[in-house]
């Protein structure tokens, strides 16, 4: 055993659960993906294989990241339903050509995920890619609500070397995720203040029309 990459596979993830929570998912209660059984979204679920869970994820963030291409791609391959073996074979093709599309894009490293990552549904590789998909698709979803160009508006977001990742520790893990925290509740209460603001403007517009 190798203490660091013991480490480094624990910062990611712990970063990875976060990110997952960040993003919308409530990791407190069990999920479903679509047709399949109910999951646990928990930092250490790839620990051994998953595969229900290596699906779930995939799409997810996928969908996050690519939501017009991910539509595409996963169109007659989504949901997998359990025992279905063709079906996931032909979603995780779905998987590699959107993350050869990122690779392209520069958007991830080159050559990070292999189809026997997916069949394993397990191991370091996998938590690095979900790590890294994550991390892009909370960066996607900051930009694309503060402006990529805002001052002071980046996110705390993952370091994308694994040695920096496991130098900062713990003491990072918690400063990103109270970051990230607070982003998303400036983030909410945004959404909420544009919400009531549409309102009202429809109720004018309805005002409007009347007269």
């Amino acid at each position: 055993m190798d203490p660091h990459k013991d480490k480094a596979r624990e910062a990611m993830e712990n970063h990875f659960f976060t990110n997952m929570e960040l993003l919308g998912v409530d990791c407190s209660k069990k999920t479903r993906g679509g047709g399949n059984p109910e999951l646990e979204i928990t930092p250490t679920m790839f620990r051994t294989s998953n595969l229900k869970g290596m699906e779930f994820v995939m799409h997810f963030l996928l969908c996050k990241i690519k939501p017009v291409a991910a539509k595409k791609a996963f169109q007659g391959v989504w949901p997998v339903f359990m025992g279905d073996t063709k079906l996931s074979r032909d979603f995780q093709t779905a998987v590699l050509d959107l993350l050869s599309e990122l690779e392209i894009e520069g958007r991830i490293p080159r050559h990070l995920c292999r189809r026997t990552t997916l069949n394993t549904a397990s191991g370091e590789r996998l938590v690095e890619i979900v790590w890294r998909l994550s991390a892009l698709a909370l960066r996607i979803l900051h930009d694309s609500t503060c402006g990529s160009e805002q001052e002071g508006a980046r996110l705390c977001v993952l370091p994308t070397d694994q040695h920096t990742l496991v130098a900062l520790g713990p003491t990072h893990y918690r400063l990103a995720r109270a970051l990230n925290a607070m982003e998303r509740r400036q983030f909410l209460e945004a959404a909420s203040k544009g919400a009531r603001l549409q309102q009202e403007w429809a109720s004018m517009a309805d005002d409007l029309v009347k007269e």
